[in-house]
């Protein structure tokens, strides 16, 4: 399928049997091979730069819909993000914006129309209430600015 991350992903490392348990994740490579640092961010970012708009969805749903028992859909999420719907949305919100990777928070944000100003909205009141904060995704805002003067 078109829509399906090219050939690697976060697998589990370790066993009862192998090096201990609980097993670690860790990202696996196109041939099974777990990856060096490095070599998981160039992957990573290889892998980015392939990511269709169903599959971005795919991926953030998949993390902030897992821990809560009412599932957004991506449409809800993006309408949330620019209404800066902290009130109603607050816990997706909130993982949105500290678990998700800042770089997949942009693509999102981008393949659902959602300006920097609008996304930078939401994440400060989310910030305000929960205190939490995306190191990356700030350092995104800022280069943006930089950029932009």
């Amino acid at each position: 399928m078109e829509d399906e991350l090219p050939g690697a992903g976060w697998g589990l490392v370790g066993s009862r049997l192998g090096t201990g348990w609980p097993p670690r994740v860790c990202w696996i490579g196109r041939f099974g091979h777990r990856l060096a640092k490095g070599a998981q961010n160039a992957y990573y970012e290889e892998v980015m730069s392939n990511l269709t708009p169903k599959s971005i969805d795919r991926l953030v749903l998949g993390t902030v819909n897992a821990s809560y028992r009412t599932e957004l859909d991506a449409d809800q999420l993006a309408s949330a993000i620019l209404l800066a719907d902290v009130d109603s949305k607050l816990p997706h919100l909130a993982t949105f914006f500290g678990e998700v990777k800042d770089k997949l928070i942009l693509a999102f944000a981008d393949s659902h129309g959602i300006s920097q100003a609008k996304l930078k909205a939401a994440y400060k009141a989310v910030k305000a209430i929960t205190g939490e904060t995306n190191k990356g995704l700030e350092r995104d805002f800022a280069h943006a600015m930089g950029r932009a003067a």
